[in-house]
């Protein structure tokens, strides 16, 4: 099957926290537009969590994205990952 993610967002630095969104940096794999993800290397990552709410009952923020404006990508590049289980 064809992979729907780009990966885990690693090395995660929160710059704010506690509002409508959260935003920091990491490392993710990027990949230049045509390119096959095999292709992606790692670079730094501009995170941003939203859609604040719960989670198995604790506060937490329900969606993760990054995007990498380095490469000229704005907020919203890139489809919101789900990372609440519930």
């Amino acid at each position: 099957g064809r992979a729907s993610s780009t990966g885990i967002v690693e090395d995660l630095t929160w710059q704010s926290w506690g509002g409508p969104t959260a935003t920091g940096t990491g490392t993710a794999a990027y990949a230049a537009p045509g390119q096959p993800l095999a292709a992606a290397t790692r670079e730094r990552a501009t995170v941003v969590a939203a859609d604040p709410g719960t989670c198995a009952g604790r506060p937490a923020y329900r969606t993760l994205t990054w995007y990498f404006p380095q490469h000229g990508e704005i907020p919203g590049a890139h489809t919101p990952l789900p990372v609440c289980g519930d």
